[in-house]
């Protein structure tokens, strides 16, 4: 049979399941994530004990605050329905972002690397 299914079945999915990227931004002077402020909010989750996300708006968009950061040493862990983004103040690369596989069936991965960049870019005023 020629045709890559089954007769009677239809792909649900032909594409990514999850899709990560680093991304090296640079802010500019004054500009950028507010780390001192997520910094805060982290500890004072770490303090409570509580091992759920706290809700964060930043840059025009809905996150949950982790209390830690990644395993690969990013101290910074926000995520929403789309995404899950690793972010450190002075590392390389400055972001390292995980497409999740329920936005990649809703949206295409360029498309959702767009709607970071423009997050990062106009949102928060990097470079």
């Amino acid at each position: 049979m020629s045709d890559s299914t089954a007769p009677g079945f239809e792909l649900l999915l032909q594409e990514h399941d999850i899709i990560e990227c680093a991304y090296y931004l640079q802010a500019g002077r004054g500009q950028g994530l507010d780390f001192e402020r997520l910094t805060i909010e982290q500890e004072a989750l770490r303090q409570s004990k509580s091992k759920d996300p706290k809700p964060v708006a930043l840059g025009g968009a809905e996150f949950l605050l982790h209390r830690y950061g990644s395993s690969s040493a990013l101290p910074i862990v926000l995520e929403n329905a789309d995404m899950t983004i690793q972010r450190g103040e002075y590392n390389s690369p400055s972001f390292f972002v995980t497409y999740r596989s329920e936005a990649l069936w809703r949206n295409s991965g360029q498309g959702l690397h767009q709607r970071f960049l423009d997050w990062a870019s106009d949102s928060i005023a990097w470079l």
